[in-house]
């Protein structure tokens, strides 16, 4: 289970029995759209909305802030995390980056078809 937790502040990033308690942070500038797409992202995995719990594995969580076109970056990961798991992350963004990129693609060219259905109509 992954609680996304939004903040004005830095979090206290120390030690609790032994875990911590953050295993990751990111800024982001917009908030409300990064929470929507985050999200968006994680959507099937919700498990309680109003606690903005999911059930899956961090590194997706993390994949799908990291692969989002907004602006943001990364302020703080868990050196555990980031050891045993850098590479899987990295790999998630890119196999997100590349369906988003495919996706616009399929948008961008109903978009054309439809202009140009437009345009031969009015003629």
């Amino acid at each position: 289970m992954v609680r996304v937790q939004i903040q004005e502040t830095l979090p206290v990033l120390v030690q609790q029995d032994g875990h911590v308690s953050y295993r990751y942070v990111a800024r982001c500038e917009d908030i409300e759209a990064a929470e929507m797409h985050l999200h968006q992202c994680m959507r099937h995995a919700l498990v309680d909305l109003e606690n903005r719990i999911y059930r899956g594995e961090l590194e997706r969580m993390i994949a799908c802030v990291e692969a989002d076109d907004l602006d943001h970056h990364r302020v703080w990961l868990d050196p555990a995390v980031a050891a045993a798991a850098s590479q899987k992350i990295e790999s998630l963004v890119a196999q997100m980056r590349a369906v988003s990129r495919r996706n616009d693609r399929i948008w961008q060219g109903i978009g054309i078809a439809a202009i140009l259905m437009l345009l031969f109509t009015a003629l």
